[in-house]
């Protein structure tokens, strides 16, 4: 999955190139939201220059209607109905642009903003989907939340002013315009401000992007340190652990309290300035344009026509500042996101070669692997798993059981090494094929939230012949027909409505559903009665075409595979029939250890 690079920076000591990097991530990231929704941008934009357009026109209204029906009022004592008429339908005309711009402006900008973050949340979906265990093994939960939710939201946030901003910078040039018009020495007192106001709001921008960039990895940081108490909730109970969780979690929210409220402070620092600047610029327009009124150079009206301009500049302006000072926030949120979309997934580097058709073959080459580069789990193992037989994986606790099973379901990819499916190397394998071949079920059986019937399904079209059919083999049927619900009945949170065993058959049955080439049972009966274990096992060998790998502790079930394969630190330490192993006095002694626990 491509996708476009956003800023990468550090979150400290901003240097004038890394403020120009905030820019120019700004204008990327508005760029790519109108690649996105181009035409709803376009809208918004348009009406935008709409409501600058009929902004700069009410003044002039204003201005004209001072100078010929005001003004003449005071002094003549009568107006003419037509003069009255006229200034009441230009009022009228250029409020009703006024209005369609802003609505238009906010309808369609807010579609465009709340559109992109559609998008990036389901490419942010998909590549959590797609990014191997290795990634997930290593990042929090809570950070893929805080990623997906408020980065996301975050990111966009400078979306929300951007055609108010494009709106404001063409206000100024038809302000003045207008001024310059109107007078010289008025035009003087804009192109003074507006200069200032940028100043201003750079300052401000390169002292907030380093508290913005500290502000979303806090973000992140307590997200996770949530997820990871909610999620442990059992563990924190059973083992007093609250007041522990609870400080653990403060001191986490201290420190994104005390980086907001440094924002707050540099807000309400700069806030007030940047509005203070077109009220002193009120205030120099009233003594420039009254000394030019008794002179004679200006016209009352034209005074007015100029101070209105100032004070409707005061709120885009404000809305300028506020798209500047998100954007620092919005560029690192989006460099979070960025930072997951440019992660290779696990179909990165796989090619598109078909399996070949029934029961497959497992081999590993010299299959070298550790989840920390320092400490290897598997050292160079090499085996063959001939097709459709069944063979148990044994070792004691840390020998590489589980990880063999991941490696075999292309969850984790090897260090060295290759891992043949079917004769050919796993990464020349298209990842649908290997999905739809393999097949593994877990000690811990993961149930959605939903029924049973959609927990066993999981999208799969199939007939309630077949879902019966599985239940029958995985043991599943008889305590799913004594639920008052039967297939309908809604699953709590993870499952936790129905017994560890009951998750592992169910877990077992969805494995079935998809018909597997290869199956790998990662002890994935070890919650289930051992009477029922024998039977499922019994089941498996007389209905199930193809390869099936046991990662197995019980001695009935290690009885029933064709081969036994034993792993010690990481490697082949054994090879063949339970009984022929038997004769190794280290597999001895572990059986035993089974047989007594």
């Amino acid at each position: 999955m491509s996708a476009d690079t956003g800023l990468r920076g550090n979150a400290s000591g901003r240097r004038p190139e890394q403020l120009d990097g905030v820019f120019r991530g700004g204008l990327a990231l508005i760029a790519r939201s109108w690649r996105l929704r181009p035409l709803r941008h376009a809208i918004a934009t348009t009406s935008a220059i709409l409501y600058s357009l009929a902004s700069v026109g009410i003044t002039v209204v204003m201005g004209r209607a001072t100078d010929q029906v005001i003004v003449p009022r005071f002094e003549d004592g009568d107006v003419g109905a037509a003069a009255v008429w006229f200034a009441i339908l230009a009022f009228l005309l250029v409020a009703i642009a006024r209005a369609l711009g802003a609505m238009g402006r906010r309808w369609f900008l807010s579609s465009a903003e709340y559109g992109t973050q559609a998008v990036w949340r389901g490419e942010l979906t998909d590549q959590y989907l797609d990014l191997p265990m290795e990634y997930h093994h290593r990042t929090p939960a809570g950070q893929l939340l805080a990623h997906a939710d408020a980065d996301v939201e975050t990111a966009t946030r400078m979306l929300k002013p951007v055609a108010f901003a494009i709106g404001t910078l063409a206000l100024a040039v038809f302000a003045l315009i207008a001024l310059v018009l109107v007078s010289w020495r008025l035009a003087l007192v804009a192109l003074v401000l507006f200069p200032s106001l940028i100043v201003l709001n750079r300052v401000y921008t390169s002292r907030m992007s380093a508290l913005a960039l500290s502000e979303r990895a806090l973000v992140g940081t307590v997200s996770a340190t949530a997820h990871e108490s909610f999620d442990g909730a059992l563990v924190v109970k059973t083992l007093g652990r609250e007041q522990s969780e609870v400080e653990r979690l403060r001191l986490a929210s201290d420190d994104l309290r005390d980086v907001r409220i440094r924002m707050g402070r540099l807000r309400a620092l700069f806030d007030p300035a940047i509005e203070m600047l077109p009220n002193l610029g009120i205030i120099a327009l009233l003594v420039i344009g009254a000394w030019e009124v008794s002179r004679g150079e200006t016209t009352a009206g034209e005074l007015v026509q100029a101070m209105s301009l100032f004070t409707i500049l005061a709120v885009p302006i404000r809305v300028f500042g506020f798209f500047l000072q998100e954007m620092p926030s919005s560029v690192a949120a989006l460099a979070r996101v960025d930072g997951v979309l440019a992660e290779p997934g696990s179909s990165d580097g796989h090619g598109s070669a078909a399996l070949p058709t029934g029961p497959l073959a497992i081999e590993f080459d010299s299959v070298e692997f550790g989840y920390d580069p320092d400490i290897p789990v598997l050292r160079r193992l090499s085996l063959r798993i001939e097709p459709g037989t069944s063979v148990a994986i044994v070792g004691s606790t840390g020998s590489g059981k589980s990880t063999a099973a991941q490696l075999i379901g292309g969850l984790i990819d090897p260090d060295h090494g290759r891992i043949l499916i079917g004769g050919l190397d796993a990464q020349t394998v298209a990842a649908d094929e290997l999905h739809a071949a393999i097949s593994l079920v877990f000690q811990e059986a993961f149930l959605f939230a939903s029924s049973l019937e959609e927990n066993i399904t999981l999208g799969v079209e199939t007939s309630p012949a077949e879902i019966d059919r599985v239940l029958a083999v995985a043991r599943a049927d008889d305590f799913i027909g004594e639920l008052e619900g039967g297939l309908s009945t809604v699953m709590g949170e993870r499952g936790v409505t129905v017994s560890g065993g009951q998750r592992q058959r169910v877990a077992l049955a969805r494995a079935l559903l998809r018909e597997p080439r290869i199956l790998v049972l990662d002890d994935a009966t070890s919650a289930v009665d051992p009477t029922i274990e024998a039977e499922i096992l019994a089941g498996l060998r007389d209905t199930l075409q193809a390869t099936v790998v046991v990662v197995a502790y019980r001695l009935a079930t290690i009885r029933l595979a064709d081969r036994v394969l034993y792993l010690s630190n990481g490697a082949l330490a054994g090879d063949g029939t339970h009984e022929e192993l038997m004769a190794q006095d280290d597999y001895a002694a572990l059986i035993r250890a089974y047989e007594d626990s």
